[in-house]
């Protein structure tokens, strides 16, 4: 999360939401994970280079470094993964909203339409085609509704 709340002074369903956003960010945010870094690195080499074996102080000192520096490395791309992969997520979130934004728009335009055809008479012979036009119209807008529906559809729940 960009600003701090406290999660308790929200109703539960919200606090609960947020966590669970904090969860999913938290490897992105690179101040959370230096905090925990030492911590990250010390459980990590004692579990996976505990002492040395064959080597001088020296040598094992000097292999421990690199292994520290390799790891950093690996943290360092994680966390620019995770960052990358949430500001997809944000950018997928808003192309979701306008184009839902955009459906409800395209179909009160239609209904708009459907409702002038429905109060205008029928175009007489040699007027301009002005009900013949609205319908064709209504149908265009009835069809841009539903593939940004379909478009909707299929980036929330891939194609099919």
């Amino acid at each position: 999360m960009s600003k701090s709340v406290n999660l308790a002074s929200l109703p539960k369903d919200q606090a609960l939401a947020l966590a669970r956003a904090g969860g999913r960010t938290i490897l992105g945010d690179i101040d959370a994970v230096a905090a925990v870094y030492p911590e990250l690195l010390k459980s990590w080499t004692a579990r996976n280079i505990p002492n040395a074996i064959c080597q001088s102080d020296e040598e094992f000192d000097g292999l421990l470094q690199e292994i520290e520096n390799e790891f950093n490395g690996g943290v360092d791309e994680a966390v620019a993964a995770a960052h990358s992969a949430e500001k997809s997520r944000a950018i997928i979130e808003r192309i979701d909203k306008l184009l839902t934004d955009q459906t409800a728009i395209a179909f009160k335009l239609q209904g708009l339409v459907a409702f002038m055809v429905a109060a205008l008479p029928d175009d007489g012979r040699g007027e301009l085609p002005v009900k013949c036009t609205l319908m064709h119209l209504q149908v265009d807008m009835m069809d841009l509704a539903e593939r940004l529906m379909d478009i909707v559809s299929e980036a929330e729940n891939g194609a099919n």
